[in-house]
């Protein structure tokens, strides 16, 4: 067990602003207290994320390839002015 006087509390709180203790605050830290599925977390939210833009990457292009298709056909339909 660790035992901390209240100058190291105060001091890894100065320096990281986010500790409560002074030991287990050190830089570098933090992954090793991560259970062993959060490692895999850690790599899946990401992949999730970029996914979801990819897919609505894709879904826009689409919706913007289908309108441009529309219109262009719109276009060929119309009566064409007579050449003179």
């Amino acid at each position: 067990m660790f035992r901390f006087s209240g100058s190291d509390i105060a001091e890894c709180a100065t320096v990281t602003g986010l500790c409560q203790y002074a030991r287990p605050c050190q830089a570098g830290t933090m992954l090793n207290n991560i259970a062993p599925w959060g490692y895999l977390a850690l790599l899946i939210y990401p992949a999730l994320i970029a996914l979801g833009f990819w897919v609505t990457y894709l879904v826009i292009r689409n919706a913007i390839r289908s309108a441009l298709r529309q219109h262009q056909e719109w276009l060929d339909t119309r009566a064409q002015p007579p050449v003179v």
